[in-house]
């Protein structure tokens, strides 16, 4: 499989549109850039339920490696499948407990039904999960996602991940601040939980945590 060219359709997030980055948003040297307009939570807007209305998804994040996050397609398939077959084993041991994922057996039509399956939820707004990619977009290097928390103390987990080639790396060790910056910049979350390596919890921390009834 052939990925398209990265430019404007490439960047069309599911459930939200390509916006202007303004002149004063633009990325020094080790910032990261967001290609929307930055938002503000209304005064009224509650920790539940975890979007409102006037929320778009950013379609795209620059990281200061020169990778960038964009919504995972369905035509993504063959480049999931890939990653998932080369950093599973580790990634089991890492998410398994938690996340119940990745499958122990990773196949072409189940990596296809997971697309699907969250294409429909990011149409649904209930949950976005992004692609990690060099510019070229060759391969899948990673993935994060942001869903509303299933933990109390939160109204949304955002957590990643990096194939085996970029554990502990500059990209790796980049992706936690950025997120951090862009949940606080492009989303409307009161109280957004980062969890990995960087983050504000750990896996094994997040376990432990009381469920949201």
């Amino acid at each position: 499989m052939q990925p398209g060219p990265r430019g404007a359709s490439a960047l069309q997030g599911t459930g939200g549109t390509v916006g202007a980055v303004p002149a004063a948003a633009a990325a020094r040297p080790e910032e990261s850039t967001v290609h929307d307009v930055p938002v503000q939570a209304p005064a009224d807007v509650t920790r539940w339920p975890w979007l409102p209305e006037w929320f778009r998804a950013p379609s795209c994040l620059e990281l200061p490696t020169g990778h960038h996050l964009r919504p995972l397609r369905t035509a993504d398939a063959d480049l999931l499948l890939t990653a998932l077959q080369g950093s599973s084993a580790r990634l089991r041991t890492v998410l398994g407990d938690a996340r119940g994922w990745p499958p122990r057996t990773v196949a072409t039509t189940g990596v296809h039904h997971e697309l699907v399956e969250l294409e429909t939820r990011a149409a649904r707004r209930e949950g976005f999960r992004y692609g990690l990619f060099a510019d070229d977009e060759q391969e899948l290097l990673g993935c994060a996602e942001v869903e509303p928390s299933s933990k109390l103390g939160a109204d949304a987990d955002v957590w990643w991940w990096v194939v085996d080639a970029l554990v502990g790396s500059r990209v790796e060790a980049a992706l936690g601040p950025a997120l951090g910056s862009w949940t606080a910049r492009a989303w409307p979350f009161a109280r957004p939980r980062l969890v990995g390596p960087g983050g504000t919890c750990t896996w094994q921390e997040w376990t432990l945590l009381p469920d949201r009834r």
